[in-house]
């Protein structure tokens, strides 16, 4: 016999005053559907084990749910989720002669929180490693704070940068020299 599957529900909300968080998309779903009515969501037909399922919206942080495991047929309330508002960085890599490049990985790395870094957030985020057609690597969900910028490549000398990400979008320019 099938083991039943799990139900996950909970409220996403804007850190600092509470006020709800709309369109709210999911990732990792593992074959479950979402339901989502305004900031309240419940996520039906979750397997039981491990969970890594994240949250997203436009604007704001991505998060990840705060549940390791569900049980056969367990029902499980998170609560209120806060999140804060985010940015999207776009980085555009050319080479010395202004040429796209492509396959380079792009990572952000936080500072820490006393020298102006995000609290509470991966220990990196990789923006692209794979042949992008324009050279240029984004990705949503940054949190507001000072961010290590780094641009590799084999055959090219690495780009290290640091970054104040604000709200909205951030766009940088790398050049990456050949060694």
């Amino acid at each position: 016999e099938p083991e039943r599957p799990a139900t996950i529900r909970g409220r996403i909300v804007r850190a600092g005053n509470g006020a709800p968080v709309w369109a709210l998309s999911f990732t990792r779903l593992g074959g479950a559907t979402a339901s989502v009515d305004g900031p309240e969501f419940e996520l039906v037909g979750v397997r039981p084990g491990p969970v890594r399922i994240e949250a997203r919206c436009g604007g704001f942080e991505t998060v990840r749910l705060p549940v390791e495991a569900v049980r056969p047929g367990e029902t499980v309330d998170v609560g209120e989720l806060r999140v804060r508002a985010a940015s999207t960085v776009s980085v555009s890599v050319r080479d010395g002669a202004g040429r796209r490049v492509r396959g380079a990985r792009v990572e952000l790395r936080p500072l820490p929180p006393a020298k102006g870094g995000p609290a509470r957030v991966p220990k990196r985020r990789v923006l692209g490693e794979k042949a992008e057609d324009r050279g240029t690597y984004s990705r949503g969900g940054i949190v507001r704070g000072k961010w290590r910028l780094r641009v590799s490549r084999r055959g090219h000398a690495t780009v290290t940068r640091t970054l104040r990400l604000a709200q909205g979008q951030e766009r940088v320019r790398v050049i990456l020299n050949q060694r």
